[in-house]
């Protein structure tokens, strides 16, 4: 493994690190079947509802992302109500940052997980197709 670039990151009166590593990775080319495919239709309380082209289907929960937001909503209000009263400025604080970074995360990894998820059943099940809302172009034999 090698070293491509360090970056130094100044936040919330610390620095961070981001190291980025190259390494050589084995290729595996999967010749899924493209005429087998997952239709995925994205919402809010069911993030990922998805249907396969020979019947299956399942749902991947939303509302633990709606109840990340809604934590950090209520409690950047109240953090922005202190700092109000404190006459503060317009920077957020430090814990502001530290709850959105919290956040962030939280969501980076929720929505990681779906989308491993997602393509570990595309490929347990030979789908080589995935259609992502509405799509005219991919059709076989009755409408997904």
């Amino acid at each position: 493994m090698k070293i491509k670039e360090i970056r130094i990151i100044p936040k919330a009166n610390a620095r961070f690190f981001e190291i980025q590593y190259t390494y050589e990775a084995e290729c595996i080319q999967r010749n899924l079947n493209t005429s087998n495919a997952l239709a995925i239709d994205l919402g809010i309380n069911n993030l990922v509802t998805a249907v396969s082209s020979m019947g299956e289907s399942f749902i991947i929960d939303g509302r633990r992302l709606k109840s990340i937001n809604q934590w950090f909503n209520k409690e950047n209000a109240r953090l922005q109500g202190i700092k109000e009263k404190q006459n503060f400025g317009r920077k957020p604080t430090k814990r502001q940052k530290t709850i959105a970074r919290d956040r962030n995360n939280k969501v980076n990894d929720y929505m990681s997980k779906v989308a491993r998820k997602v393509i570990d059943y595309c490929i347990k099940n030979d789908i080589g197709t995935l259609v992502v809302g509405y799509n005219e172009t991919f059709q076989r034999g009755a409408r997904i």
